[in-house]
């Protein structure tokens, strides 16, 4: 079979950029490491260089997987995704695993032993990005950029939302192209009014030692299977259009979302007495979300009024992947806390 043999010779390049590099023949070629070689001698790509270089060195520790990579039963991609997350005492029960399953299982299942820690979050959002450029003529304008896990979930529950409503055009009684149809629903969801318009329910499968042990080996993930750290999703379990799907094993206890999420009229009471982002410094009256200050999952907090404050999106993100604390002083003022319980701003000594 063609792709046994393409698999197979995967394997054996791999094998052998393991050698080169260790010899460090690319300094012959003049070449000042590894994946530069790789392109200039054999005109890889950088970026695919970089990842046969990382895979290469991981499957020199790896002898089962990478004999089954050398006898073409597994993919490059497949043995990619099994390398990320696989130890000489597991990788025979994972590869058995996949062999069963398709790529797409595979890339599930390995999504979820790797798993993502709050930090490993914070990283990544960090390194958004989004541009925009207009042409000469100021008529059009080109939009790129990069998001991760839940935003980039958001952002695409939300565009493809507003496409699928998108009635026919009027003059030809038919449907646009499903790309135009997905720029009117950016255009639209930029010029609803408080970019309050509905948007659809995003469900989080979180097990239980999730959202009650931040720190344990609990997993969770959105309704598509992209996995988000814990902390994220305790802190959509504070107030968001979010359903969160409690499982204890394999049994789901219950879905407690919709009977945690804060009423209207209790959200009201919140907005009417805090006004804006109650985080120090921290005027926004827009896109605020309602957070528990001691958390429903674990901590047991209640939904009632002393236990809810208002905090925009990106602040209540922040408390919770930081690790921030919030408490009342005798006034009933809200404290912010650093993770070491430090109060901030500092007080006037």
């Amino acid at each position: 079979m063609v792709a046994g043999r393409l698999n197979a010779a995967m394997a054996e390049f791999c094998e052998l950029l393991v050698e080169a590099d260790r010899a460090q023949e690319w300094l012959a070629d003049g070449a000042p490491n590894v994946v530069q070689w790789l392109t200039a001698r054999f005109g890889v790509e950088a970026g695919f260089g970089r990842r046969l270089t990382r895979l290469s060195h991981r499957l020199d520790s790896l002898p089962e997987l990478f004999k089954r990579f050398a006898a073409g039963e597994l993919s490059l991609d497949a043995v990619e995704l099994l390398a990320e997350v696989a130890t000489p005492e597991t990788e025979l029960a994972l590869i058995e695993d996949a062999l069963g399953g398709d790529l797409a299982a595979i890339a599930r299942s390995t999504s979820r032993l790797k798993g993502l820690t709050a930090e490993e979050s914070r990283m990544e959002r960090e390194a958004e990005w989004f541009s925009t450029q207009w042409d000469l003529h100021h008529r059009k304008m080109r939009m790129a950029g990069e998001l991760t896990g839940l935003d980039a979930q958001l952002v695409e529950d939300r565009l493809v939302e507003g496409a699928k409503k998108t009635p026919k055009n009027p003059e030809t009684e038919t449907y646009d192209d499903w790309n135009k149809r997905m720029a009117d629903a950016l255009v639209e969801v930029c010029a609803s009014e408080n970019g309050n318009a509905p948007v659809p329910v995003l469900t989080v499968h979180a097990d239980l030692s999730a959202l009650t042990e931040p720190e344990g080996d609990g997993v969770s993930e959105l309704g598509k299977g992209t996995v988000v750290a814990n902390e994220t999703a305790r802190m959509l379990a504070c107030d968001a259009y979010v359903e969160i799907a409690i499982h204890n094993q394999s049994q789901v206890l219950g879905v407690g979302r919709k009977q945690r999420k804060v009423p209207g009229w209790l959200r009201r009471q919140v907005e009417a007495r805090d006004h804006h982002c109650q985080f120090p410094g921290c005027g926004r009256t827009a896109f605020l979300q309602v957070h528990h200050i001691q958390h429903w999952a674990g901590g047991g907090g209640p939904t009632d009024l002393d236990n809810l404050v208002l905090l925009c999106w990106w602040h209540h993100l922040f408390i919770h992947e930081h690790r921030w604390h919030i408490t009342r002083d005798p006034d009933r003022r809200f404290v912010f806390r650093r993770p070491d319980w430090t109060p901030y701003p500092p007080r006037p000594t």
